[in-house]
């Protein structure tokens, strides 16, 4: 490794996520960290269960949707580790959302890629833009950051919660 590789994130990815959120929400494109994820999401509705509507994007920021989800009780090379099973669908988005709700959203912790991948696709309907050009053009271009990578499932979600690339000087730019 040297200052010119980049080097794979893997879960800081969650908060440059984290951090666009708040970058959209302060331009103004999301209407605040109590709007539900089926108003956020308009091209999922039909597919969301009802009580999805009691999720707001806050609880998907703090990783607490209350939405059953495993992905730390097993190694991740498990075919049933949650997060394994998203990136092995046709479509990873749809894969979370429609998890059943197994405690209040907001009560309790639980681990999550598919939230920042939820996230992602948020924040990309928001701006109008792919994730990696909204983070370009928001955050990494003002700090000097010129070479990232962002790595994507066949779909074209992007891999929000761990396929991030930086450099270490762009890191600590970001930091």
């Amino acid at each position: 490794f040297d200052a010119s590789t980049l080097h794979d994130l893997r879960s800081v990815s969650k908060s440059v996520v984290g951090a666009l959120v708040g970058i959209a929400l302060g331009a103004g494109m999301l209407p605040g960290l109590d709007a539900s994820l089926p108003d956020l999401l308009p091209t999922y509705r039909d597919r969301l269960s009802p009580d999805l509507q009691r999720i707001q994007l806050r609880h998907a920021l703090l990783m607490s949707a209350g939405l059953a989800w495993d992905e730390l009780s097993m190694p991740y090379w498990w075919a049933w580790n949650d997060e394994t099973e998203m990136w092995r669908t046709d479509h990873p988005v749809s894969f979370v959302l429609p998890r059943p709700v197994v405690a209040e959203p907001g009560s309790t912790f639980a681990y999550s890629g598919g939230l920042p991948t939820v996230l992602g696709a948020i924040v990309e309907q928001a701006s109008g833009t792919t994730l990696d050009r909204f983070a370009a053009d928001r955050r990494f271009c003002p700090l000097g950051i010129s070479a990232f990578e962002w790595m994507r499932h066949p779909s074209g979600t992007y891999i929000a919660a761990s396929g991030l690339r930086l450099r270490p000087r762009d890191m600590a730019r970001f930091g």
